[in-house]
């Protein structure tokens, strides 16, 4: 079995250099203070709608968004020495960071907890087991992703997502394996037995939602079987560059947010060209040989959780009077 992240994918499907320099080369990516607003702002959210902690009453949106910002302006922020790489980069993010809690407050301020929170998972999907997590699920069959990016895709450009195939697939089989969670979500009869019987049956009755904070928007989407076929394809063809040892440059507008670029420019400066003795042991490269490529047109049928799924673990932790922070 490989292992693989969704995240990894989405990076893979974007630039094979950039899974070069990461899990080969052995470059980390550089910690900026947009990644790390970004954290915080998942781990704060989860700890409001996670239903074992008592939510912290507040007099409005606006006066939950400037305590969090407080926080992370008088803790977060010096505690991990960001450095600004823009001018203002911090002041921009404030600005950021209180907009989007602002819109997530008047959210679910007032609504009932969500079922689950920060739901990590791995599934075995053919040769590979692929990892990630699920930020929220809810009722009747959902799963909302948060996101505080620039702007928010549209309808069309959501279906091209990958994450959301895998989030779509996987979430029956989470709900199959947790009959707490099953309940909570309140299902029809019908689905309680395609649960029992073959979970990804239900996958096409999942709504999947992209939740953009900056305007409190969301787009809904839903996936089908044929686009898990999709990425399953997509998947052992990101694979068998690998083993070919195929990490060829794909550059365009991405190259500007990748936290690897730097690296990137130095290597292409100095005229640097991969060959084998470049590759080094790693979990993403077990071995290097001439396999054929497999094309797949219909599901493997070992699709399963490959052990317990639980929370998310957080990285790191920092406490006020009011609240502990979490990085996830």
């Amino acid at each position: 079995m490989i292992t693989w992240s969704a995240t990894r994918i989405d990076n893979a499907t974007e630039c094979m250099y950039k899974i070069f320099l990461q899990y080969i080369d052995g470059n980390t990516p550089r910690e900026t203070i947009p990644l790390a607003s970004g954290k915080y702002l998942h781990s704060v959210c989860a700890k409001f709608n996670d239903r074992d902690t008592k939510r912290i009453n507040y007099k409005s949106a606006d006066t939950f968004a400037r305590q969090k910002v407080g926080v992370w302006s008088r803790l977060v922020v010096p505690s991990t020495n960001l450095e600004e790489t823009v001018e203002n980069e911090h002041g921009k993010t404030i600005g950021i960071l209180k907009k989007c809690f602002k819109e997530f407050y008047n959210i679910y301020g007032d609504r009932e907890k969500p079922a689950d929170v920060e739901r990590r998972f791995k599934l075995q999907f053919g040769k590979f087991i692929i990892s990630g997590a699920l930020d929220i699920i809810d009722k009747p069959f959902n799963y909302i992703d948060l996101k505080s990016g620039w702007t928010k895709p549209t309808e069309n450009e959501l279906k091209n997502d990958y994450q959301f195939t895998l989030y779509s697939a996987v979430l029956p089989y989470i709900v199959a394996s947790d009959e707490k969670l099953e309940s909570r979500l309140q299902l029809k009869s019908t689905q309680k037995r395609a649960l029992k019987k073959n979970p990804i049956d239900l996958m096409e009755e999942v709504t999947g939602e992209y939740l953009h904070l900056r305007s409190g928007e969301s787009i809904k989407v839903r996936k089908n079987k044929a686009n898990l076929i999709e990425l399953l394809n997509t998947v052992e063809s990101l694979y068998h560059r690998i083993q070919q040892g195929d990490f060829s440059h794909y550059r365009g507008y991405h190259c500007k947010r990748c936290l690897l670029n730097e690296k990137c420019y130095e290597d292409r400066d100095r005229g640097r060209m991969l060959d084998t003795s470049d590759f080094t042991d790693s979990d993403i490269l077990p071995f290097l040989q001439d396999e054929n490529l497999v094309i797949h047109k219909e599901l493997p049928d070992n699709i399963k959780l490959i052990e317990k799924t639980g929370r998310s673990k957080p990285r790191k932790k920092t406490k006020d009077k009011n609240q502990q922070v979490m990085f996830k």
